[in-house]
């Protein structure tokens, strides 16, 4: 009730901080939360960056993975690179062949959306790569 009342007065990092909190202890049970609070970042700043950051930060889990991967692998180009960058960060190296799979489904499109996306991808790839050296 008070993270519903006050929560839009805080910085996307305190938001994502405390999200991450509940995740720990709330599991499965906070994600309509969380992907509330997402849709309502990326209205407000054009992308969730900010706050997925901080939520994996404070609680990279398998729910959260999970919700990444499904943001990763959806139609919006925005979401996906968002879901990329923080998945790069914090994932393990399963993930690898997840961006790959990612990265062959592109289309050719020059969009904005488009190229921000790809370039997440291939920069993921990478950071994974370094992460974890075949």
């Amino acid at each position: 009730m008070i993270y519903d009342q006050w929560a839009r007065a805080w910085p996307p990092e305190s938001r994502g901080n405390l999200l991450g909190y509940f995740l720990r202890w709330q599991g499965d049970a906070v994600l309509p939360l969380i992907q509330r609070e997402l849709a309502d970042a990326s209205l407000r700043n054009g992308n969730d960056e900010i706050l997925l950051e901080a939520l994996a930060r404070a609680s990279y889990s398998e729910p959260l993975a999970k919700l990444l991967e499904n943001r990763l692998n959806g139609a919006e180009p925005q979401v996906a690179a968002s879901a990329a960058w923080v998945l790069a960060r914090h994932a393990g190296a399963e993930e690898k062949p997840i961006f790959q799979a990612r990265l062959d489904r592109l289309d050719a499109g020059t969009d904005l959306g488009t190229n921000r996306l790809r370039s997440a991808l291939n920069e993921g790839i990478q950071t994974l790569r370094a992460r974890f050296p075949e």
